[in-house]
């Protein structure tokens, strides 16, 4: 007759096994959750981005709007601050849980939706967040032909001089006297040479075009 510690230890084995089949289910049930998920937030991103450039129109320097301190004044005490930080919420959840859903080729999202994504991280209020968790996002929907060279040289020299007081590409800068002036710039004799990497044309045409559609 087996005894009662043999019986225990056989259950046990056979408890075991049981789950172990059963681990695979689990998982698979876990990933459907996951992708079910991050597609309600892919969906939440164009909608996000509409109201985004709502916010740029109504709170960006122009013909009847107040002057800089008092539209930012405007803005930290108003619905569009929090709607700005809850953009912000979005972005980070689908970075840090669907990041491998973001790339075209997985079959989730649409350029449209991929645009609208580099669109909310270009407008993120954490720069320093950005350059450590998000460049792997933008270097994959550039590389799937869904964000033009401007587009990527925008984020990335946006992420730069926000960290570290220098851009890339030459595309931030400001209007001096109307006349569009870059911001410090790495490496600046090589610059076209990145440029050109990228797909994008000279410095100097850029200033010329920014200088004429923004400046004058």
């Amino acid at each position: 007759m087996p005894s009662i510690v043999w019986i225990i230890v056989l259950a046990s084995m056979q408890a075991t096994v049981a789950e172990t089949a059963l681990a695979p289910e689990k998982a698979d049930e876990v990933e459907r959750d996951r992708i079910v998920l991050c597609e309600n937030r892919f969906e939440q991103v164009l909608a996000a981005a509409e109201v985004d450039q709502l916010l740029r129109r109504n709170w960006s320097p122009g013909i009847g709007n107040p002057p800089l301190g008092e539209r930012l004044t405007l803005y930290t005490d108003n619905a569009a601050y929090h709607v700005s930080m809850a953009h912000d919420e979005l972005v980070q959840q689908i970075i840090e849980n669907c990041g491998d859903l973001i790339a075209p080729n997985a079959g989730y999202i649409s350029s449209d939706v991929g645009v609208g994504i580099w669109l909310l991280m270009q407008h993120h209020h954490n720069q320093v967040w950005l350059a450590q968790n998000g460049m792997e996002v933008i270097d994959g929907l550039f590389s799937a032909n869904v964000l033009s060279p401007q587009q990527y040289a925008l984020f990335v020299d946006r992420v730069h001089w926000r960290t570290q007081g220098e851009q890339l590409y030459g595309s931030q800068g400001r209007c001096d006297e109307g006349v569009f002036v870059p911001f410090p710039i790495v490496d600046r004799d090589n610059v076209d040479n990145r440029r050109a990497e990228i797909g994008l044309g000279s410095i100097g045409q850029y200033t010329t075009r920014i200088t004429e559609n923004r400046c004058r």
